[in-house]
C-alpha cells in the first residue's frame, strides 16, 4: 500500500497542482501548511518531518553531522514521490530546498511555489521563543552565534533569493499560522465551503 494512501482524503476543493510552501526558519511554513491542510481536506507533505523520518534523525543533527547535501539528497527521494500523489498536496519545504538547483526546477515545473515573508523582527522572536523551549532548535544556523537580528537578516540575505526569484511572495507580516493560512487560502482565491456557523446570540 502507498504511504500516502494511508489516509482517505476528502478534499473540498482539487487545485490543479500540488501547493509549495516556504518560508525562513522562523517563518512557520510547517505549521501554516498543516492548518491549509485541515481547512480544505488536502493532503500534507511536511518535507522536513519526512527527511527526518528517512535519516533518523533530526534536520539540526542531520545537517550538522553530514552537511545540507545529506538534506538535499534525502528531499530528492521524498518530492518526487508526492508530487507523483494522484491527490495535490499542501507540501511544505525547507527553508534551503529551492538552493538545490535540480529541486527547485522540478518544484517550478510541477507545483506552485508560494513564499511566506515575515519581517526579521518576527523571524527572531519566533526563534527566540523556540530556542527557550529546545536551546538546540535550528541550531546548524545558530550553534557557534546568538540569534540576534544581524544573524538572522544575513541568513535571510542568503536563502531568499530563489524565493523571490520562483515563488509567489504572500507577506504574512505578524500573523500567526491560522491567519497566516487563510491569506494563502485568499491568494489562491479558493472558496471554502462554510461547514459550521456560530450559533448568533
Amino acid at each position: 500500500m502507498d504511504e500516502l494512501d494511508y489516509y482517505s482524503y476528502r478534499p473540498l476543493i482539487t487545485p490543479e497542482q500540488p501547493i509549495c510552501l516556504a518560508s525562513m526558519p522562523g517563518g512557520q511554513a510547517g505549521k501554516t501548511a498543516r492548518l491549509i491542510s485541515i481547512l480544505t481536506g488536502l493532503p500534507l507533505a511536511w518535507l522536513d518531518r519526512s527527511v527526518e523520518h528517512r535519516a533518523g534523525t533530526s534536520i539540526d543533527g542531520l545537517v550538522i553531522q553530514q552537511g545540507e547535501a545529506a538534506r538535499h539528497a534525502l528531499e530528492r527521494k521524498e518530492i518526487p514521490k508526492v508530487l507523483a500523489h494522484k491527490t495535490p498536496h499542501i507540501i511544505a519545504l525547507g527553508e534551503t530546498t529551492l538552493l538545490d538547483q535540480e529541486l527547485c526546477g522540478l518544484l517550478r515545473a510541477k507545483s506552485r511555489l508560494m513564499y511566506l515573508r515575515r519581517p526579521v523582527p518576527s523571524l527572531v522572536a519566533e526563534l527566540d521563543r523556540l530556542s527557550t523551549k529546545r536551546r538546540t532548535t535550528y541550531a546548524r544556523y545558530f550553534l557557534d552565534q546568538p540569534i540576534s537580528p544581524q544573524a538572522v537578516q544575513a541568513l535571510v540575505d542568503r536563502l531568499e533569493p530563489p524565493l523571490l526569484a520562483h515563488a509567489q511572495v504572500i507577506d504574512v507580516g505578524e500573523l500567526r499560522p491560522p491567519s497566516a493560512a487563510g491569506r494563502v487560502i485568499e491568494a489562491l482565491g479558493w472558496e471554502l465551503p462554510e461547514v459550521w456557523t456560530r450559533p448568533q446570540t
